[in-house]
């Protein structure tokens, strides 16, 4: 997933500055939908994406697909029911503080990772109508806990 997202996101970045060389301007769409088709190869079950085929999921890969979606306007190739399980797999990651574990299995939450919880969720709501609670109030607790 981090090359997927990495290249991703430079091509983006190239394309809108103009500086992508003519001989690859008339592939982007097709190098873009093959960044997508990789993508949903990494799509689990639990909800969440993974870096490769068949590994686990984890916070990281998921933000940076969807961040991914976000980028190329493609969140409506996400079903309402396929934002649910996402929105389900990053609240199983949320501790009873209002913090966000990386991975299922971890024992600390951290600020990254809730960072990039309450990004998703947000953005992710935008995206879909009838989900269920997203509110993260909680999340405070956690940040003045332990930041502010």
């Amino acid at each position: 997933m981090d090359i997927a997202y990495y290249l991703g996101m430079s091509l983006k970045t190239l394309e809108s500055l103009e500086f992508v060389p003519t001989i690859y301007k008339d592939n982007l769409e097709a190098l873009y939908d093959e960044i997508f088709t990789f993508i949903e190869t990494t799509f689990n079950p639990n909800g969440g994406y993974s870096n490769w085929y068949g590994a686990r999921s984890s916070m990281e890969s998921t933000f940076q697909a969807i961040s991914l979606y976000i980028l190329f306007n493609r969140t409506t190739e996400l079903s309402t029911d396929k934002i649910q399980l996402i929105l389900n797999f990053i609240n199983k990651l949320k501790t009873v503080d209002g913090g966000y574990f990386p991975l299922l299995d971890w024992d600390v939450p951290d600020i990254t990772s809730t960072f990039r919880a309450i990004s998703l969720k947000q953005s992710l709501s935008v995206s879909s109508l009838n989900l269920t609670d997203i509110s993260d109030s909680d999340v405070l607790g956690y940040l003045n806990g332990n930041f502010v």
